[in-house]
């Protein structure tokens, strides 16, 4: 895990996430643990969020 996560930090990647279905909730609990225990930029969001505008989000990070 860490050569890949060394990896995602050095390209400086951004790490969006949406779940729904079942058990969604610890789905992305474990996706922030994640995230957090390797230093890395993850935003997540559950169903309630659009796909666009998760995408909005993603192309503003590109931009920026």
């Amino acid at each position: 895990m860490e050569g890949a996560a060394d990896t995602i930090k050095q390209a400086q990647m951004k790490i969006l996430v949406r779940r729904g279905g079942p058990r969604y909730k610890e789905g992305l609990e474990a996706m922030r643990a994640l995230g957090k225990r390797a230093g890395l930029d993850v935003e997540v969001f559950g169903p309630e969020a659009s796909m666009t505008g998760i995408c909005a989000r993603a192309i503003d990070w590109v931009k920026a």
